[in-house]
């Protein structure tokens, strides 16, 4: 996202102040529920207003970011999903995870309050007996949510301290996954384009699923490098993401979150040899029926007027771009013989009518 260079500082007519006046990215429209924001900033000194504003920017950001990050449950490993949809759902899942640490507790404190105040005459045996059941309890309930803690990690949900011991990569505050360790990195090391670092660590998870850091291998690593050739990158910008991945595992080494990097021995590989040009071509790709199907289906929902509609039908009729299909009058657009076509008048880049549609 790029850095406002006025705050987002706007005057309104019509208003002494000044105002927070930015708009809300399409993607995020439906979830935030406006296209736009317009704060009122209370001052008329532009001075006073750009801090404020910029105060304003920095949560709208975070709010974003957060929205555009993936479902956990997209990229999450086949076995973590399995458990989620096996407890009946996310709702479900967290409802269990609360039980279970609310048993625990409870057998605990029973436990504690048994061996403190024992019954008059109780045989300490017997105490300690009781004792021990409550903390075995408490024990296999610690197990099943320590079980569940790398899916609770994938929904933001830390492990309870009592329980971090147990999981051996849970030390502190190290990374247990690679978007924590991405990060941490952010965090320390600031590189000027975090979006970026991000996106690679989706990408990773979205194709290996959200193993452990730990657990992460050359087998990884490599299956993402082969998928860039296939994103529709060009050779340069994926191998910039390729670049991204491996500083990060580095990083990891470096600051004693993994004792090996799993990408340190796998060199760079791009299966074409083809100019930038050619690779552009490359990333086009045709629309799938359904998406074509909801172009279509907009399209005949505007008013036959509404220019919209025409540019929209003939690009899809036509497979012409929208610069090209802009050019046009409605006089070339004829019918030759039964068939609709795209006459070249006006349009001397067409060597031939382009057929619009079937006869009738």
């Amino acid at each position: 996202m790029r850095h406002p260079k006025n705050s987002y500082v706007t005057a309104v007519k019509g208003s002494p102040n000044l105002y927070y006046v930015r708009a809300v990215p399409k993607d995020v429209r439906k979830d935030i529920g406006k296209t736009k924001w317009s704060i009122p900033l209370h001052t008329n000194s532009r001075a006073k207003a750009i801090p404020m504003a910029r105060a304003i920017a920095v949560e709208h950001d975070a709010l974003i970011e957060k929205l555009r990050r993936p479902d956990p449950l997209e990229v999450m490993s086949p076995l973590d999903r399995k458990r989620v949809e096996d407890s009946g759902g996310v709702e479900a899942f967290f409802a269990r995870q609360r039980s279970r640490w609310q048993g625990a507790n409870l057998a605990l404190n029973i436990a504690d309050m048994a061996r403190g105040y024992p019954s008059e005459g109780d045989d300490p045996a017997f105490v300690e007996s009781e004792t021990a059941a409550f903390e075995a309890t408490a024990g296999v309930l610690d197990a099943a949510v320590v079980a569940d803690g790398s899916v609770l990690s994938q929904f933001g949900v830390d492990l309870p301290t009592r329980l971090r011991a147990p999981m051996g990569d849970m030390i502190g505050d190290a990374p247990r996954t690679f978007s924590e360790l991405c990060e941490k990195y952010l965090s320390l090391r600031k590189p000027r384009n975090s979006g970026a670092y991000r996106n690679v660590v989706v990408a990773f998870e979205k194709l290996n699923g959200r193993v452990l850091l730990k657990d992460i291998t050359k087998k990884h690593v490599r299956a993402y490098r082969d998928s860039l050739s296939t994103a529709g990158y060009i050779e340069s910008s994926a191998k910039g993401c390729f670049k991204k991945l491996k500083t990060m595992f580095v990083f990891a080494v470096a600051d004693d979150h993994l004792q090996q990097n799993p990408a340190a021995t796998l060199p760079w590989e791009w299966p074409f040899s083809q100019s930038r040009a050619e690779a552009n071509d490359r990333r086009r790709r045709t629309f799938a029926c359904d998406e074509a199907g909801l172009y279509l289906k907009a399209a005949e929902k505007l008013p036959l007027t509404n220019r919209a509609r025409w540019v929209i039908l003939l690009m899809m009729y036509s497979g012409a771009r929208g610069e090209e299909i802009a050019q046009l009058s409605p006089k070339d657009v004829k019918k030759i013989g039964d068939v609709w076509c795209e006459s070249r008048s006006n349009n001397p880049s067409l060597k031939r009518p382009i057929c619009l549609g079937a006869p009738e």
